[in-house]
């Protein structure tokens, strides 16, 4: 990207930049979130009918609410997973990046 000549091209260089990025996370989240359904899909029809078998009145169920939102039941139980994709930037110095919750290794 050349260098910007103004306030209002560094201002458009700031915004495609990041616009690429979220675009990218959304991208990669979205893909990650669709094998997760499919897994949770799959984990219902496989253990529904077995379970079933067993104990009639447990019931396992998966479901979609809308593209960003599924659950899992398991008889009272639910597992509810929830597609987020906002990006958060922080500065190299900034406390966040040195815990263990970003770097898990540390």
């Amino acid at each position: 990207m050349k260098k910007p000549e103004s306030k209002i091209e560094e201002i458009q260089q700031l915004l495609c930049r990041k616009s690429k990025t979220k675009q990218q996370v959304y991208e990669i989240t979205n893909e990650v979130f669709i094998q997760l359904k499919e897994v949770m899909h799959g984990m219902a029809e496989k253990f529904g009918p077995a379970i079933s078998d067993e104990a009639p009145n447990v019931e396992v169920k998966y479901s979609e609410h809308g593209n960003f939102e599924a659950h899992l039941k398991f008889s009272g139980d639910t597992i509810v997973v929830m597609m987020h994709t906002n990006v958060f930037d922080f500065d190299n110095n900034h406390h966040v990046g040195k815990t263990k919750y970003v770097h898990p290794g540390l």
